[in-house]
């Protein structure tokens, strides 16, 4: 009998393959359950480290991609021991069990040390105490079930390895569904891409213009002129068309700037622009033109 316990090396790959789907797994399902309470209780800080919206689109690849793996992989391995129960005995599963077990005893102590001392710090903050509970959900549900795979020794388990199974298809399902709602289509994520590139280009045009102006104490007449060889400036074309943004002189120190949007950006999710940059870059849909006028008093020309 002792031959049948060897682990083999297909086995340690797939018990390996499934432990490293479920904690990745895990991590993205907690990543997209924090994206969802940002959403609904926004920071009034402005972050520059990540976007709302760009840490969605990874859990839901991550999830679409590596939890029907994982699924798969684990009924695979669950129909390999009933089918030969001495598997249960292999040290590489009884090893990983005990592991992941450990991992998420520990998730759970210290999310409890977290409720508790903000809490005590008089900062325990509606988002907060979610994101506490949604670890704890998802470590608890971990917990909850590996326990009962080290201790069930019943051959009538199957039941409740299909609930378990089914159970965490749906939610995840649910919970990637839920997010195309509030990151929206590629279709629309691709739009809101190019109109944040538009808002770059016209701010970076703008302070060209600002550096003409106090070097030559003039506007240009178009934006060709503001390209450098030297510096390797170069005027930024519209991404979708590749056509010149609109730029017109009012006066020798007014100018217009124009671009065309495909949606209307003052209340994009997840932008990476901090508050000053929305205001003054807000458009609508459409054609949009931005008046400038350059004040002496905070960009003289430089004298030569």
């Amino acid at each position: 009998m002792e031959h049948k316990l060897k682990v083999t090396p297909k086995d340690f790959f797939l018990y390996l393959l499934v432990n490293m789907g479920l904690y990745y797994s895990a991590i993205a399902l907690i990543v997209l359950w924090h994206q969802y309470i940002n959403h609904l209780y926004p920071s009034t800080v402005y972050s520059s480290v990540t976007s709302m919206n760009s840490s969605m689109k990874w859990a839901i690849a991550s999830l679409i991609v590596v939890f029907p793996i994982y699924v798969a992989v684990m009924h695979y391995l669950n129909k390999d021991v009933e089918a030969t129960p001495e598997k249960r005995e292999m040290w590489i599963r009884k090893w990983l069990i005990y592991f992941t077990l450990f991992i998420t005893a520990l998730t759970l102590v210290i999310d409890i040390i977290a409720v508790l001392y903000a809490f005590l710090d008089g900062e325990l903050a509606i988002s907060f105490a979610l994101k506490a509970l949604s670890i704890l959900v998802v470590a608890g549900a971990i917990f909850s079930y590996y326990l009962f795979e080290l201790r069930s020794t019943t051959s009538d388990k199957t039941k409740t390895r299909s609930w378990f199974r089914w159970g965490s298809l749906l939610l995840v399902l649910a919970s990637v569904i839920g997010a195309f709602f509030v990151v929206g289509s590629p279709t629309t994520a691709r739009l809101i891409k190019q109109d944040q590139v538009r808002v770059n280009d016209l701010s970076s045009i703008q302070w060209q213009i600002i550096n003409y102006w106090q070097s030559k104490g003039e506007l240009p007449v178009e934006l060709a002129m503001l390209n450098d060889s030297i510096s390797g400036y170069i005027t930024p074309l519209d991404p979708a068309t590749a056509e010149p943004y609109g730029y017109s002189v009012i006066d020798e120190k007014s100018f217009t700037l124009c671009a065309d949007f495909n949606l209307k950006g003052a209340e994009y999710e997840g932008q990476r622009y901090p508050v000053e940059m929305i205001s003054t870059w807000s458009h609508e849909e459409g054609r949009q033109c931005f008046n400038r006028e350059v004040d002496e008093d905070l960009y003289p020309v430089r004298v030569k």
